[in-house]
């Protein structure tokens, strides 16, 4: 579809000749909206081993490189395999500055200062709670274990990625042993749900526990 109207529009020079020999293959025919011919891939892999694309509850969905670069700071080219959220960077530009954050500014964020200066440095959290953008489902992933809840109820229940499990299925993984989550362990493992799904209450309950 894009293709085809960057062929179309004189006003814009995006579309080089070798997009021609490029061919698409339609993954999903039932898709909404300008999808309905099936969704597009050209040889890309958007995700990588990741299942989901955004806005979905699997990692696909949700994980973002971090790229940080202050000369005579950041040792140029080091990795820091840490898990950090968005709402981090409050705490962590706070630490840097010295500055006070005032009751209740912190929330559920958690300075990864230190793992910036040192990409050994232990990781600033213990747990992550996140929710699904399209279907409002929560996630809690800790210690390698990730918890995604159904769908809530009156959200999009659609995902664009045409062989992922429903999104109203609760699901379970290690993502360690199983980072593209294709082995959902809910029905196998109650206790670990139980586990990760007191977490989701506790958070939900008082702010700033997310982490302990």
């Amino acid at each position: 579809y894009w293709l085809d109207q960057y062929k179309q529009d004189p006003e814009e020079d995006l579309y080089l000749d070798y997009f021609d020999d490029y061919k698409p293959s339609y993954l999903n025919p039932k898709g909404n909206r300008i999808w309905k011919n099936g969704w597009l891939t050209y040889g890309h892999r958007a995700s990588g081993i990741y299942l989901g694309f955004k806005s979905d509850a699997w990692d696909g969905g949700l994980r973002v490189p971090l790229i940080v670069h202050w000369p005579g700071k950041v040792q140029k080219g080091s990795i820091c395999s840490n898990d950090v959220c968005l709402s981090d960077l409050m705490d962590t530009f706070a630490e840097l500055t010295g500055d006070s954050l005032k009751e209740g500014e912190g929330g559920d964020s958690y300075s990864f200062w230190s793992s910036i200066l040192d990409p050994a440095s232990p990781q600033a959290r213990s747990s992550m709670t996140l929710a699904a953008g399209a279907s409002g489902a929560f996630i809690e992933i800790r210690d390698q274990w990730k918890y995604i809840e159904s769908a809530v109820p009156g959200r999009w229940p659609e995902t664009y990625y045409p062989d992922g499990p429903s999104k109203f299925d609760r699901q379970l993984y290690h993502l360690s042993q199983d980072p593209s989550e294709q082995k959902n362990l809910f029905g196998q493992m109650p206790d670990k749900v139980e586990e990760l799904l007191g977490v989701i209450g506790r958070v939900q309950a008082q702010t700033g526990t997310e982490g302990k």
